[in-house]
């Protein structure tokens, strides 16, 4: 089988590949530029160097491909014309099962990342082209990896109720829903936590055996786009940032239980404190 990932070089990229590599496809990866071609090949994947804006390379991508899993580089302002692009060259490629990487609740209009998603994915629905798509909670590495070993830091109230995933447990499920041989229509809310959690309920588990508590806090939107990766955004993507954490600040994001996940993983999901571990 041969998968073509789009937005290949990131965090959801790379773990997609390496679990579709494991699973004995043959990948290719699109990326931007030339210096992102090494990380690619050393999952075992080919590169691809192309724009996703660009129909004439998305084809050429795809012409070796049966099957595309698109991600769209995270906050862009474009997810739509990127979105509307690659399925309009899928619809022309004789793609089999076009896999589109969403979020979870994207019907939320106040929060453009998250309603851009919802375009895309009304954009597969009038396409014609067999399609599945993953709707992801959050990263439990964007919260946890990004921390001093002594404060869990977000740009929210620290008792906002989150739903959170383990990406590489999204990459392992996103292998498995592409790899199978019939797997067109599905949609599938990925969330690897029971119940919601909240800043200061996971700085109250990555406590758990330390004679230092962690503690939560917040800091400004501001002051948080100031962080890395945050920082090298642009100005439209950080607009998209700062909407999202307006809407978290007000209401959380509760969305997602953890059954999908183990049903398609066979096993529970990664929780939090592994994830802390390993990173």
């Amino acid at each position: 089988m041969r998968i073509l990932v789009t937005g290949a070089n990131g965090i959801t990229g790379h773990a997609v590949i390496k679990h579709l590599v494991t699973r004995g496809a043959d990948i290719s990866g699109l990326v931007s530029n030339d210096a992102s071609q090494a990380a690619i090949a050393d999952l075992g994947a080919a590169p691809v160097v192309g724009d996703l804006r660009d129909g004439g390379a998305l084809r050429r991508a795809m012409a070796a491909a049966d099957r595309v899993y698109h991600i769209c580089p995270a906050w862009d302002p474009d997810e739509l014309e990127i979105g509307e692009a690659v399925i309009d060259a899928a619809r022309t490629s004789d793609i089999e099962l076009f896999g589109y990487h969403s979020v979870i609740a994207p019907h939320l209009e106040e929060v453009p990342s998250h309603w851009a998603k919802m375009e895309v994915q009304m954009a597969l629905m009038q396409s014609g082209v067999p399609f599945s798509v993953v709707q992801p909670a959050a990263y439990m590495q964007n919260i946890v990896g990004s921390q001093s070993n002594d404060s869990v830091t977000v740009p929210y109230r620290i008792d906002a109720p989150l739903s959170w995933v383990d990406a590489a447990d999204v990459g392992e499920a996103v292998a498995i829903l592409m790899t199978r041989p019939e797997q067109g229509g599905g949609t599938y809310e990925l969330c690897g936590t029971e119940t919601p959690l909240s800043p200061r309920g996971i700085a109250s588990l990555l406590s758990q055996g330390r004679r230092r508590p962690v503690e939560a806090r917040t800091i400004s939107v501001e002051e948080f786009g100031r962080l890395r990766p945050y920082s090298e955004f642009t100005a439209g993507q950080l607009d998209r940032l700062k909407a999202y954490c307006r809407f978290v600040d007000e209401f959380g994001m509760p969305a997602g239980n953890s059954n999908t996940l183990a049903v398609i993983l066979g096993r529970t999901p990664t929780p939090f404190d592994t994830v802390a571990e390993r990173l």
